[in-house]
């Protein structure tokens, strides 16, 4: 298998995933000006197909996230940077997302809410002998929801985030 061809089936893909049309693995394979089968060779599946390229952005996203929350004053601020993120990433990906068939499982809601709260633990001023009430995972979730169900803005949301972080 070559390496390239499965970074150019992963740019077609989300080519196409943007784009708002259909995406299928004979479409990415004509553009690719390959067979169908070969993209089977990399991508089991339309729907592996579409989880790589959602992940592979994902990561972009939390790198940027990272590397400007050395910039920020405050856990709140970057608490800000996620929901920003998490927002932009939602609303680039929203018809996918709002798709019949698309379905978070357990499994990566977890993983994303893991890669969240590794962002934000270090930013709480947290004691040592931390029960196993840790206000991250509570911060992850919050902001999570917030950013992807279009009901509260940030500024809405700032309080409360506030009150936790402080853990009043």
């Amino acid at each position: 298998m070559i390496a390239h061809l499965r970074d150019e089936i992963l740019a077609v893909g989300k080519e196409q995933l943007l784009s708002g049309g259909e995406i299928t693995i004979r479409t990415v394979a004509a553009a690719c000006g390959i067979a169908s089968g070969t993209v089977y060779n990399y991508f089991s599946s339309k729907e592996e197909l579409i989880a790589y390229i959602l992940l592979e952005d994902w990561r972009t996203v939390l790198a940027g996230v990272r590397k400007e929350s050395a910039h920020v004053p405050d856990c709140l601020s970057l608490l800000r940077l996620l929901y920003d993120g998490i927002s932009s990433f939602h609303r680039r990906y929203e018809k996918v997302f709002s798709s019949s068939t698309a379905r978070v499982s357990p499994v990566y809601h977890r993983q994303l809410i893991t890669s969240l709260t590794e962002v934000i633990r270090p930013a709480l001023s947290l004691p040592e002998n931390l029960s196993e009430e840790d206000p991250s995972v509570f911060l992850a979730e919050a902001v999570l929801h917030a950013a992807t169900g279009n009901l509260y803005s940030f500024e809405q949301l700032a309080p409360f985030l506030a009150k936790i972080i402080r853990m009043d």
